[in-house]
């Protein structure tokens, strides 16, 4: 049964979920730019006796280690202001101008307004989760830079993870076949959102079913789950990410409107971009090799006939037959180049390269992110360098 779009919270949910405390080893998460409230230049400091008020320094609340946070979470002090001495007469000095600056900060920052610790299944997901929420939401990706989210085996730290998250997100289309048994045995109450809800999929003949030929349905049809390829489907992304975070924290639901509309607009001009650098490509010249097959839904939106030696999943293995016949296409079409994936074994396309004479026309990133000295940190940055580097070895056929 496929998993609906978002999964309820049961009624027995429990509230200490959404409280926002610290639950990941100090690698595990990203927090963008902190607010706060800058005191204005009139503004006196407080001494250093025990009546100090250190409740408004906005200073992190739990472990130095369990959270990575960016700067500027409290306001900082300008060079100019003074001290406040012990006298209480001193504390009338404060201005009726100074006191509707904290009113003003209690206004702009209420309580409710909170930051929301999430987990997304993968790195390509977690970012753009990240590009929606926006500074109030911290993202645990748990398959990291160059995982393979096919075959992730989670850890404890992951099961942790989820215990403490206000939301999970999922790619879904079978992505994640280990996701149901991890957010089970989690104890993990609250919502789990597809974000390819909406995604018109991919399927293919599941080959290796089929050369079983046990006397049962000769095959069966396999989703494709690489749906965000398509810059176009990434936008279903967004948006499902944009009210699933409405849903989680009403009190941010502008903010996230703001940000998912940005970063839908930054889509859309990828999107553009994309179609215009494959126009410029002669339709006789879009073929691509790679590992296996996860640009399906990018070659459907833009016009490129992708080959790869293994399906929709790294867990397949290619017979001898399939790569013989993908060698003896490649010469028929005369492909100069064939690419290694990044998360994926290159040892295949490797001898796919050397049987053929083909060059190997670079590293391309299918279904998660580099490393933060690669070149595809961001899912914007990762479809321009695949298709600038596909465009390469394209031209070369």
């Amino acid at each position: 049964m496929p998993i609906p779009a978002v999964i309820p919270a049961s009624p027995d949910t429990d509230t200490s979920l959404v409280s926002g405390r610290d639950g990941g080893p100090a690698s595990s998460w990203t927090r963008s730019q902190g607010r706060g409230c800058a005191r204005p230049a009139s503004e006196g400091t407080l001494d250093e006796s025990p009546s100090r008020l250190d409740g408004i320094s906005g200073r992190d609340g739990g472990p130095a280690s369990s959270w990575t946070r960016s700067q500027g979470r409290g306001g900082a002090r300008p060079a100019s202001e003074g001290s406040l001495d012990e006298s209480p007469s001193r504390l009338d000095g404060i201005t009726a101008a100074t006191l509707a600056v904290f009113g003003l900060c209690a206004v702009t920052s209420p309580a409710s307004a909170r930051d929301l610790h999430v987990v997304a299944s993968f790195t390509i997901l977690a970012d753009m989760v990240r590009e929606v929420g926006g500074d109030h939401v911290t993202v645990r990706s748990l398959v990291g830079p160059n995982g393979d989210p096919h075959v992730y085996e989670p850890t404890p730290s992951d099961g942790a993870a989820l215990a403490h998250a206000d939301a999970v997100f999922v790619s879904g289309l079978g992505l994640e076949g280990w996701m149901d048994r991890l957010i089970t045995a989690s104890g993990y109450k609250g919502t789990v959102t597809v974000a390819s809800q909406g995604v018109s999929s991919r399927t293919m003949l599941d080959d290796d079913d089929a050369n079983k030929n046990d006397g049962e349905t000769a095959g069966k049809l396999i989703t494709d789950p690489h749906a965000w390829n398509s810059v176009a489907n990434a936008e279903l992304y967004a948006a499902n990410i944009e009210k699933a975070l409405e849903a989680t924290d009403p009190e941010d639901a502008a903010r996230f409107r703001a940000n998912g509309g940005r970063y839908i607009a930054d889509l859309k001009a990828l999107d553009a971009w994309v179609h215009q650098e494959i126009n410029a490509i002669p339709p006789a010249k879009r073929k691509v090799i790679t590992s296996h097959d996860a640009f399906g839904y990018l070659g459907a939106a833009y016009g490129i006939e992708f080959r790869a030696p293994v399906g929709f999943s790294t867990e397949a293995e290619a017979s001898g037959q399939q790569v013989a016949a993908l060698i003896e296409q490649i010469r028929h079409d005369g492909i100069k180049a064939v690419f290694l994936e990044n998360a994926t074994d290159p040892r295949l396309v490797q001898q796919i390269a050397k049987e053929t004479g083909a060059q190997l026309g670079g590293t391309l990133y299918a279904e998660a992110l580099s490393k933060s000295d690669g070149p595809a940190t961001s899912y914007l940055k990762m479809i321009r360098y695949n298709i600038e580097t596909m465009k390469i070895g394209m031209l070369a056929n």
